[in-house]
C-alpha cells in the first residue's frame, strides 16, 4: 500500500492509491484483472487522513476530513462507498468484534460510534478537546488523544 502526500495549512494529506504486493494480487483484484508487484489497482480522488482496516471483514476505512466522512472499501473489488460521520474525522479505531467504529472527529469534541453493520453512527460522546486520535485498548478502554486548538 502505499499513499502521496501533499502539504497543506493543516498538515499532510495523503491521497489513497492502492497498490499491490505480489502476495496479495488475487485477494485484491478480480479474476480477470492483472497486475504486478507496485502497479497501481485503484486509486480515489479524495483526500484521507488515515486507513485502517476492519478486524472482521474485508473492508478497509479511510477518514475523509473534508467530506466529513469515511470511506469504506471493500479489498475484494476496491469498490468504495462514503458515509458521513461528523465534522473533521481524522482517525478511527475498531471494537475487538469489528462492529463498532470509534472516529475521532477533530473539528469538534465529539467522538463517534459507528455501527459497522449498519454503516450509521449510533451515538456520539463529546470530550473536552478536539479529538485528534482514538485507540481501542484491553479491558473495553478507548483511549482518545485531544487538542485544544
Amino acid at each position: 500500500m502505499k499513499t502521496t502526500t501533499q502539504t497543506s495549512k493543516s498538515g499532510f494529506r495523503g491521497y489513497l492509491v492502492i497498490c499491490l504486493s505480489l502476495w496479495l494480487g488475487n485477494l485484491l483484484l478480480a479474476s480477470d484483472a492483472k497486475a504486478a508487484f507496485g502497479d497501481v489497482a485503484a486509486q480515489y480522488g479524495f483526500s484521507s487522513s488515515s486507513l485502517v482496516m476492519s478486524p472482521t471483514q474485508p473492508y478497509m476505512y479511510a477518514t475523509i476530513p473534508s467530506q466529513n466522512a469515511v470511506a469504506i472499501i471493500d479489498t475484494n473489488t476496491l469498490v468504495a462507498d462514503t458515509v458521513f460521520v461528523g465534522s473533521g474525522p481524522t482517525n478511527l479505531a475498531f471494537s475487538p468484534d469489528g462492529s463498532k467504529a470509534y472516529i475521532a472527529n477533530s473539528s469538534s469534541n465529539f467522538v463517534a460510534v459507528f455501527d459497522t453493520q449498519a454503516r450509521t453512527v449510533i451515538n456520539s460522546f463529546v470530550i473536552s478537546e478536539h479529538p485528534q486520535d482514538v485507540v481501542f485498548a484491553n479491558q473495553n478502554r478507548l483511549f482518545v488523544l485531544g487538542d485544544s486548538h
